[in-house]
């Protein structure tokens, strides 16, 4: 009697069934139906907005918006978050800045370009900015 108890129990209603679900319309593949809930992108909402690095479901934007401020675009058209001293960047190390918040300022670093790191300078002290 107990095997035949056990064999109901497992064709029983109450045990969960994987349901399929209609993604967001900027979504390729994803894991859910709000626009957060992406895996991949359409082409015509080619950048992955990716907001909590913890995770791996993002938002996908249009090219004309292209990635959110504190953003920059890897080589797979992914919005990846830049270092926490920038506003802008151009990659993720604290030396990819293309501007910084109001308490720091852009040091440039490569001279041919707009590229540095922030620094805050206290009371005069802090490198040059030639």
């Amino acid at each position: 009697e107990e095997e035949e108890e056990e064999e109901e129990d497992e064709n029983d209603d109450n045990n969960p069934q994987p349901k399929c679900h209609r993604c967001h319309s900027s979504c390729q593949t994803c894991v859910g139906g709000q626009a957060n809930e992406c895996l991949s992108c359409h082409p015509d909402t080619p950048f992955f907005h990716i907001e909590n690095t913890t995770d791996i479901t993002g938002r996908c934007l249009p090219e004309t918006i292209g990635c959110q401020p504190g953003y920059y675009q890897n080589g797979d058209s992914q919005c990846l978050q830049c270092d926490l001293s920038c506003q802008t960047c151009s990659g993720g190390n604290s030396n990819q800045c293309l501007s910084c918040t109001n308490e720091s300022t852009l040091h440039i670093t490569i001279p041919t370009s707009n590229i540095g790191e922030c620094v805050t300078i206290t009371n005069g002290t802090g490198p040059c900015l030639t």
